[in-house]
């Protein structure tokens, strides 16, 4: 009989600890539902910016002409790097005697220009020798949307870090063109950032960084080409610090310019006259020597005999290989769009930019349109939404009986 007393403490205490546990679970309960309340209505309340667009349908090349990027004189190859980011102290600060040596080491290499292109921001260091290319990396996202900018001082802070759909995505590349004279889709393979879809209706972008140590975007490429869209292509090192040397140079871009001077540079960009390689020997064996049409064939020509030239078309399709050789030529086919070239030598892979089928003089720029209506019917809904979020986590769970009682 004793030890009712100590049994009905102790069940007392057991109760009052449950209780206490239950309150706490409750609380917690209650402050991640206003937590995930608040959230999703910024993230509503930001995406409510976003307007609808009509996206001009797939045109592939067309016309009873061809034409090619590339000059009849023997080209004038300047290799440059347009990505890499510098190393980070262990608290987060940009290194910048790790800046400051990328530079150095690039222009120890003999390349005619590099670009640090940190995120979101524009760095400065010394140059050298080799032409400092200002731009940076745009894109917060997880998914890696990421755009490589040049051409500018500003930064464009917009972005939609936790999803995009392709008006968010179209949305972000008017804002970035309004700022900046050469924008590039950046990995867009990696983490499949942006679908073969994407590339193909998307409008804004110059380039497509299609070889990289993170991703071959080779088929994003052929995919906006088979749609109309007459973009370049480039291969950078994306490089993060000289502290990872694997792919350090591997990869390059190769502008026909008349100078290095970043001005020249970005007009042969814009104008299409380069090409892009991956290469494990140093200097890499090959170069595009001549890419000409002369009586409805392609004629190509390198620099030194390599193992294979193939000629691909529409969504990368082989059309013909042949090799090895230093030359190759292609009669153009009346179904095809255009025609793009690849040669490979032992470890090294080199693309160049497309003829495509023209009817004389500039091509028109297809356009990305927004709808107002539609455009409003969203912004609508996303605001009405923010709001009852909002108000979910004002009133909290409880008055709103989102909790059971007790």
């Amino acid at each position: 009989m004793r030890l009712l007393p100590r049994t009905l403490a102790t069940q007392r205490e057991h109760a009052s600890l449950g209780s206490a546990l239950h309150r706490a679970a409750r609380r917690a309960i209650r402050g991640s539902i206003r937590f995930a309340a608040f959230a999703f209505a910024a993230v509503a309340l930001l995406h409510a910016t976003v307007p609808v667009h009509e996206f001009a349908p797939p045109t592939p090349f067309h016309g009873a002409e061809w034409s090619t990027p590339y000059r009849d004189a023997p080209p004038d190859w300047q290799r440059v790097n347009l990505h890499a980011h510098p190393d980070r102290k262990w608290w987060g600060a940009l290194d910048e005697a790790s800046e400051q040596a990328i530079v150095d080491e690039y222009d120890r290499l003999g390349f005619a220009a590099v670009a640090i292109t940190d995120y979101m921001g524009h760095r400065s260091p010394t140059p050298g020798a080799a032409t400092l290319l200002h731009g940076y990396e745009h894109g917060y996202g997880w998914r890696k949307w990421h755009q490589l900018c040049f051409g500018g001082d500003a930064v464009e802070w917009l972005d939609y870090p936790l999803c995009q759909g392709v008006d968010e995505k179209q949305h972000v590349l008017d804002r970035l063109a309004a700022r900046h004279d050469f924008i590039v889709l950046a990995h867009p393979a990696l983490l499949d950032a942006y679908s073969l879809d994407d590339v193909r209706a998307l409008q804004g972008y110059d380039a497509i960084e299609v070889l990289s140590p993170y991703a071959d975007s080779v088929a994003h490429w052929d995919a906006a080409l088979s749609a109309g869209r007459r973009v370049g292509a480039i291969a950078t090192d994306d490089l993060h610090g000289l502290s990872r040397r694997r792919h350090h140079t591997r990869y390059s871009t190769y502008v026909d310019a008349d100078d290095r001077s970043a001005e020249a540079l970005f007009a042969a960009l814009r104008a299409g006259r380069m090409t892009c390689a991956v290469s494990c020997e140093e200097p890499p064996p090959f170069q595009l020597a001549r890419h000409a049409i002369r009586a409805g064939r392609l004629e190509v020509a390198f620099t030194a005999p390599v193992d294979r030239i193939d000629f691909l078309g529409r969504e990368g399709r082989l059309l013909q290989s042949t090799g090895p050789g230093c030359s190759a030529s292609f009669e153009l086919p009346a179904d095809e769009p255009y025609v793009r070239v690849e040669a490979t030598h032992r470890e090294m892979r080199l693309l160049a930019n497309p003829a495509v089928r023209t009817s004389g003089g500039a091509a028109p720029l297809a356009t990305a349109s927004v709808q107002p209506i539609a455009t409003f019917t969203r912004a609508a809904a996303l605001l009405l939404l923010a709001a009852l979020l909002g108000w979910i986590a004002w009133r909290g769970p409880d008055r709103l009986r989102l909790l059971p009682r007790g």
